[in-house]
C-alpha cells in the first residue's frame, strides 16, 4: 500500500528518496521547500525501526535535492553547483596521481 507524505526536511526526503520513493513535487520557495512523496509501507517501516542506508547514495541524492530546489527558485549557477569558479587540486595533478 502507498501513501503520500510531505516533508519539510531534506535529510529525510534524501533517505525516502535514496529508498525508491517517488518525489511527486517540490512546494516552497527556497529554503523553505517541502517535498512530496509517494512511499510504500515498507519503507516508512524501514525508516522508523532500521534506518540504515547507503550513505554515498544519501549523500548524492540530498546534493541533488538541493541543487534542484535552487534552480526552482531561480538562484544562479554559482548557487546550485553548477558553475566552477577555478582549478581543483585534481586539474593540477597529471594522471590523477
Amino acid at each position: 500500500m502507498k501513501k503520500t507524505i510531505i516533508t519539510p526536511s531534506i535529510d529525510r526526503a534524501a533517505f525516502l528518496k535514496t529508498m525508491g520513493s517517488r518525489l511527486i513535487c517540490i512546494n516552497g520557495d527556497y529554503p523553505d521547500n517541502s517535498f512530496k512523496f509517494t512511499v510504500n509501507n515498507l519503507v516508512l517501516f524501514y525508516e522508523k525501526y532500521l534506518g540504515l542506508i547507503p550513505y554515498d547514495k544519501f549523500c548524492y541524492v540530498r546534493k541533488e535535492l538541493k541543487i534542484k530546489c535552487r534552480k526552482k527558485a531561480g538562484l544562479p549557477a554559482h548557487f546550485t553547483g553548477q558553475h566552477r569558479t577555478g582549478y581543483y587540486l585534481k586539474d593540477l595533478v597529471k594522471n590523477g596521481r
